[in-house]
């Protein structure tokens, strides 16, 4: 096993390039008074707060950067997914579990330093956000099947049937097979909408155009997002056969085929998300920490 940790760490050295294309201002790791951990969390808009769930998708919490302050909107016997900020980061959205297996959709208003539970009201699939009683405050109507899923607006992607499925609006969708039937993991658009990033099980993380063609495997990535059109980031893990024994955050350039560590294996660092309107990278690590990446403006 050590044998083959040294050539895969090898392997990785050989593929970093000399000159950065990734520009890191600096990197925070953030320790949260939180019984439970920080497990996948997700910034706002404006890079104030954080919302996060304990091990395992458990429960949901709300830290305020600004104030120190630490919200729990959800125990940790509720399994949440989907967690999504809306534009003005004055309501969050979350996909929480119900009974039977079934799960909906919920939501809590934010007003300053102070969580009020949410008065979204909801019509005919589409939701008008109100913050305050006398609705003083409107955003734009959201979609709640497109919340649900963790967007805010379409065409988005979500993975289904052994197929990628390109919504348009909630009724209309297209079929996308880049590896043939299998099961697809974290299928997203890049951000000019002209590329699908997804992993496929068994194959590994893949770029292709909408159309199919252009298909590129990337080696080693695990939970591929976008940081740019050119640019994905995701993790490369290693295990001792049970368990992760290291995980580094990467980025890799389409472009010049080449790698960059953004975090090395001994952070154990996990899972990352990429906030392109404060320029975060935020993604936790397998002691329930988190980090966040400070991209250069």
């Amino acid at each position: 096993m050590k044998i083959k940790f040294f050539f895969f760490v090898f392997w990785l050295c050989k593929t970093i390039v000399a000159q950065d294309f990734v520009q890191v201002d600096s990197v925070q790791k953030v320790n949260l008074p939180t019984y439970g951990g920080v497990f996948y969390p997700v910034l706002s808009h404006d890079g104030m707060k954080v919302a996060f769930t304990s091990y395992a998708k458990r429960g949901l919490q709300l830290y305020h950067f600004n104030s120190g302050q630490l919200d729990t909107l959800l125990l940790r016997d509720t399994f949440v997914k989907h967690v999504v900020f809306d534009k003005s980061d004055r309501q969050l959205f979350f996909t929480k579990s119900v009974e039977k297996g079934s799960s909906e959709l919920d939501s809590y208003a934010i007003r300053e330093c102070s969580l009020y539970e949410s008065v979204t009201r909801k019509n005919r699939g589409v939701f008008r956000l109100f913050c305050s009683e006398d609705d003083s405050y409107k955003d734009d109507m959201l979609d709640s099947f497109a919340i649900k899923n963790g967007y805010l607006s379409y065409p988005f992607l979500i993975a289904q049937d052994k197929e990628i499925k390109e919504y348009v609006d909630s009724l209309t969708a297209y079929t996308h097979l880049p590896l043939g039937q299998c099961y697809y993991l974290n299928p997203s658009l890049s951000p000019d909408g002209e590329k699908i990033l997804a992993f496929g099980v068994h194959k590994g993380t893949f770029v292709a155009r909408r159309d199919g063609t252009g298909l590129m495997m990337i080696p080693r990535i695990e939970s591929p997002i976008w940081l740019s059109d050119e640019v994905v980031i995701g993790m490369v893990t290693q295990d001792d056969g049970h368990e992760v024994s290291s995980s580094a955050i990467v980025a890799y350039n389409l472009k010049s085929k080449s790698y960059q560590e953004l975090l090395p294996f001994s952070s154990l660092a996990q899972y990352p998300r990429y906030n392109a309107s404060c320029k975060k990278i935020v993604c936790h690590t397998a002691g329930g920490h988190f980090y966040i990446i400070h991209l250069a403006p």
